[in-house]
């Protein structure tokens, strides 16, 4: 257990606070990786591999395994004072970060896959509609796996709704919680 995690009493992450970290970690994914998922999708059209793409839509969940297992969350949980610990307070480790992404990296890899399918009936240059639309007609097996993620995703992000320790089903899985810090009781 960290230092840190000895001196502090924590507590279960309210859900406003996560939900506040997700939309920074989003914002802030928008901004700083944008530019790459960008490339990477024109480069897998103008090649006509799905390399680039697939290494481009797992740029996110890679990062938060990355920063989940360095600095126990990502910017946006740090900036909330948010960590992410395993049940019995220790600093995650790389499978429990990964753990943590499983549901989100299903998904983006089926996506990837589903992409890689349609490929070679799609035009050589990027058109995202036509992107969209041969996605939404494909009957590639992919698409279901897709859904069944998505679902699982949402589910998941339910269970925080339920549950009174706000844990998540990717939490359950990676034995971890998302903790904030212990209000210090007032002293008269």
């Amino acid at each position: 257990m960290s230092d840190e995690n000895r001196t502090i009493a924590w507590k279960p992450a309210v859900l406003w606070r996560r939900l506040a970290a997700k939309a920074l970690d989003i914002a802030l994914f928008l901004v700083l990786l944008s530019p790459a998922v960008d490339l990477g999708v024109r480069t897998t059209f103008d090649a006509g591999n799905i390399g680039p793409f697939a290494l481009a839509t797992l740029l996110y969940p890679l990062a938060e395994v990355l920063l989940v297992r360095t600095f126990q969350g990502t910017p946006g949980k740090r900036i909330l004072r948010l960590r992410v610990v395993r049940a019995d307070g220790s600093i995650p480790g790389w499978s429990d970060s990964l753990h943590r992404q499983w549901i989100l990296l299903v998904l983006m890899t089926s996506q990837s896959l589903q992409v890689a399918s349609l490929l070679p009936s799609l035009p050589r240059e990027f058109d995202l509609q036509a992107l969209a639309q041969a996605v939404q007609d494909s009957p590639s097996g992919w698409a279901i796996v897709t859904d069944v993620a998505t679902a699982l995703l949402f589910a998941s992000g339910l269970l925080v709704l339920f549950r009174r320790d706000r844990r998540s089903f990717q939490d359950l899985m990676a034995g971890t919680i998302v903790v904030q810090p212990a209000s210090a009781p007032l002293r008269v």
